[in-house]
């Protein structure tokens, strides 16, 4: 598979549909652009390394059985990135880096409405 020139991403690290509404505006700027809305899932990382042992303990046991490494997040969201079906547009990815659909808030009002406040917050945010 080769890589496209033409990728322009933007990868967001939450499942929140806020980001990922107002991300479906930019492609009508940047119609060569793609933008991806990722949820990366639960990946086995030292996030509780400067818990107490008896959360860490567990917590660290399960992540072992069913978080996915690292490494393997990496690879997914990498491959994702680089993939030619995604090279123009906007998707949502799931922790498998497998285009999910969108939701019934996906609206073109609803887009339009996330992507005003989100440039009025911006801005009021400067202005201070």
């Amino acid at each position: 598979m080769a890589t496209s020139t033409r990728h322009a991403l933007i990868v967001g690290g939450s499942a929140g549909i806020g980001l990922g509404v107002a991300l479906s505006v930019a492609p009508l700027h940047a119609p060569q652009a793609s933008f991806m809305h990722i949820y990366p899932g639960w990946v086995n990382t030292d996030l509780l390394k400067s818990f107490p042992w008896y959360i860490r303990l567990p917590v660290n046991a399960i992540s072992a059985l069913f978080a996915t490494t690292i490494e393997t997040c990496g690879e997914r969201m990498t491959l994702a990135l680089t993939k030619d079906e995604f090279a123009v547009g906007w998707k949502l990815l799931d922790e498998r880096a497998e285009e999910v659909p969108k939701t019934k808030f996906h609206t073109d009002e609803l887009k339009d409405l996330v992507w005003d406040y989100t440039i009025q917050t911006i801005d009021d945010a400067l202005k201070k």
